[in-house]
């Protein structure tokens, strides 16, 4: 019997150790997940992805895109074009309805493949150069809208726009 009450207390000792553990990383954990509130290092829009109830992710995935940042336009110019466009040109961007001015801030050095909106069902793949055109104030277009870019001395139907999608950086 004193052997068996040795035993116990001893356990009772690995228990209380291992109570007093448990409870620290129980509130490391609350104290770490917050009860499952997430809260974005930045301020910003969400965006159309965003991880729905209930889906398991893996370290790594992405539990909602959020556009932050000035916001810019990214147009694609055709590279056999017979315009000019150099960084600073003053160009009008449209959506149809809205309008505002902005300004052609740099154009890369790469073509790139025209999203899916932009392409033509019988055509090969287009690519076309990259351009970024920052606007001025706050934006009057939708996230992710599409929208054209042209020269504001050009004439409305003629000068050939860009393909472009407004964007936060």
């Amino acid at each position: 019997m004193k052997a068996e009450q040795a035993g116990l207390a001893s356990e009772q000792a690995l228990v209380r150790g291992n109570r007093h553990r448990f409870a620290l990383a129980l509130d490391k954990a609350q104290r770490t997940y917050d009860d499952g509130t997430i809260t974005s290092p930045v301020e910003g829009t969400v965006g159309t992805r965003v991880a729905t109830p209930g889906t398991v992710l893996a370290p790594g995935d992405h539990v909602a895109e959020i556009h932050h940042g000035t916001k810019y336009v990214l147009a694609y110019l055709p590279t056999n074009r017979l315009y000019s466009a150099a960084p600073g040109q003053e160009v009008v961007v449209t959506d149809g309805v809205n309008r505002q001015v902005g300004h052609l801030e740099r154009i890369q050095a790469i073509a790139d493949q025209l999203p899916a909106e932009f392409q033509t069902s019988f055509r090969s793949v287009e690519r076309k150069q990259l351009a970024r055109i920052s606007l001025a104030g706050d934006s009057v277009f939708p996230l992710l809208s599409k929208i054209k870019a042209t020269s504001p001395g050009a004439p409305r139907t003629y000068w050939p726009p860009f393909g472009s999608r407004s964007r936060a950086a």
